[in-house]
């Protein structure tokens, strides 16, 4: 897996959000799904099956997150769809198994929410990516998450003269339902 190192945070986030620990991402409790436009109306809804993640806020509050799926784990509910897509015209699974993303920065929006921008990588491709992320609910040992985001599937190189023709939209929208779980 790539990684990037995260960066230091703009502004702590607060006790309120994410407790000082770190806090591993439960996948069984959790989603990593996604929403595009065909024909510029019908959704096409899909997600992720396997996938990791950790938030890590020290002491101080400076926050880091970090996470990765496994693109073999692609689901449309469509399975020639599903092997198009991880084929080497898209995602080429082969060569870039992994989607991963980096902190550079988390900033506490109020008690609730917080903007987390950071790195996304998606084969060779590096970009910046902010996510919203909104506290659903928290006990002392779980934080509940929705984070939600949006970005250009052609600014990572997923395009194809079919795409265009079938009038699959460019923007692509990210919806992660996240269950974290304090370590130790």
């Amino acid at each position: 897996m790539r990684r990037t190192e995260a960066l230091r945070a703009r502004a702590p986030a607060r006790a309120g959000v994410l407790p000082t620990g770190t806090w591993t991402v439960d996948p069984a409790r959790s989603t990593v799904a996604f929403r595009l436009r065909h024909l510029m109306v019908v959704p096409v809804r899909g997600r992720f099956d396997t996938f990791e993640g950790t938030v890590t806020v020290e002491p101080g509050g400076r926050t880091h997150a970090r996470g990765c799926v496994k693109v073999a784990t692609l689901d449309t509910g469509d399975a020639v769809r599903d092997e198009r897509l991880r084929g080497p015209e898209f995602f080429d699974v082969q060569n870039s198994p992994e989607i991963s993303f980096a902190s550079t920065s988390v900033e506490s929006l109020d008690d609730e929410s917080l903007r987390i921008a950071g790195e996304l990588t998606i084969g060779q491709i590096t970009r910046e990516l902010v996510l919203l992320a909104r506290q659903k609910a928290a006990r002392p040992e779980s934080i509940e998450l929705d984070v939600s985001g949006e970005l250009s599937r052609r600014e990572f190189g997923i395009e194809s003269p079919q795409l265009l023709d079938a009038g699959i939209s460019d923007k692509v929208e990210l919806a992660l339902a996240i269950s974290l779980h304090k370590d130790g």
